[in-house]
């Protein structure tokens, strides 16, 4: 009797959960300088992917945390799948956990990932000039051999050419508008002050690969986001500021001076209300009110209505049972002209992330 290889052993066990796996090739970077642009959020969709949450750290230490924590996840998922395809990514052996929880029409896929927020180590897709669809597969440096692949697995999966970056990167370190001007988080991770890299060369890669023209730096991160390695903040600006078109931004607003977050916001108001687009035209800001819940019970929190995200036909919404949670969802229906659909964001802040956090948007092209 032959003997099943590890791939087809893993196909043969995810095909009993109802789940199809892709095996991976080999898939040579293109060549950068190829025309490629980063779409805006507001872009449209082919289908948004995610990443699954592994047993462990993330989740919580009791089963109890662990099933709020996959409730959370599916919750953003299905919210999502309502109005445009999802594909979520998995680790092997974790098929049967998602499918109970995520909506039938999910696409799955099997990936030796430990890092749930896809922002953080999956691609940013492009396009180019005629339309077709790129996945830039950062230089991002992680544990786990799964973490520094996922990038180039799912743009194969996407069938993307692979635009390949020497940046310390990822999609949670940008918000684009679409039109050449990026929104961008200082961080040692992304400017590289270990090697003494320049922010001009820095822009210079960036736009070989995003097609980005000019970029607005933010000053610093919120005081109570996530943390990576050394102690440093996370460099997303997924919390901060984001764009709702392409010269409105929507940024967040802590108007409580007694939370460590009202001099970040402070800073960010200095920036952005003296920044300018590629066109040298002021930003109309758009400013939406922090929580005003102020702490948990063991410290201060850095709730964020910024982190949330855009599909084809409407926003999913990370909210924290607040009073302000109505506020932001009409500022953000007026913005965007569509739907609000909610969803309890503060077991993924406890977890490290929010909704925008969790969520890599794939753009409709002419390829598919």
């Amino acid at each position: 009797m032959s003997q099943l290889d590890p791939f087809e052993l893993l196909s043969a066990a995810a095909s009993r959960a109802g789940v199809s796996i892709v095996e991976d090739t080999e898939q040579p970077p293109a060549a950068v300088g190829g025309g490629w642009f980063l779409p805006s959020d507001t872009h449209p969709h082919e289908q948004s992917w995610l990443a699954w949450p592994m047993d462990g750290e993330v989740l919580g230490r009791t089963e109890g945390m662990a099933d709020e924590g996959r409730a959370a996840w599916a919750s953003v998922a299905n919210a999502v799948s309502e109005f445009e395809p999802v594909s979520v990514v998995c680790r092997p052996g974790d098929e049967a956990k998602a499918r109970r929880l995520l909506a039938g029409d999910i696409s799955l896929y099997v990936s030796a990932h430990t890092v749930p927020w896809l922002r953080e180590t999956g691609p940013s897709f492009v396009l180019n000039g005629d339309d077709l669809l790129g996945a830039v597969d950062w230089a991002g440096q992680y544990d786990s051999a799964g973490d520094t692949q996922i990038a180039s697995r799912i743009g194969e999966w996407a069938r993307a050419t692979r635009v390949s970056s020497p940046l310390q990167a990822s999609p949670s370190c940008f918000a684009a508008n679409g039109s050449s001007t990026v929104l961008a988080l200082r961080s040692r991770r992304l400017e590289g002050s270990s090697t003494g890299q320049k922010r001009r060369h820095l822009e210079e890669q960036l736009r070989e690969v995003t097609g980005t023209e000019h970029t607005v730096w933010l000053p610093q991160p919120l005081t109570s986001g996530p943390r990576v390695s050394r102690g440093e903040q996370a460099a997303r600006v997924d919390d901060l500021a984001v764009f709702a078109s392409s010269n409105v931004v929507l940024a967040h607003d802590q108007r409580d001076a007694q939370h460590p977050d009202f001099l970040v916001s402070k800073q960010l108001r200095q920036t952005l209300s003296t920044a300018r687009n590629s066109g040298g035209e002021p930003f109309e800001l758009v400013w939406l009110p922090a929580p005003e819940t102020l702490r948990d019970t063991n410290r201060f929190v850095s709730y964020s209505y910024v982190n949330h995200y855009v599909t084809n036909d409407a926003v999913v919404l990370g909210t924290y049972r607040d009073p302000n949670d109505d506020v932001a969802a009409s500022i953000l229906a007026d913005r965007y002209g569509l739907e609000v659909v909610r969803v309890d964001a503060r077991p993924l802040f406890a977890r490290g992330g929010g909704v925008r956090s969790l969520v890599v948007p794939q753009p409709r092209s002419q390829q598919q």
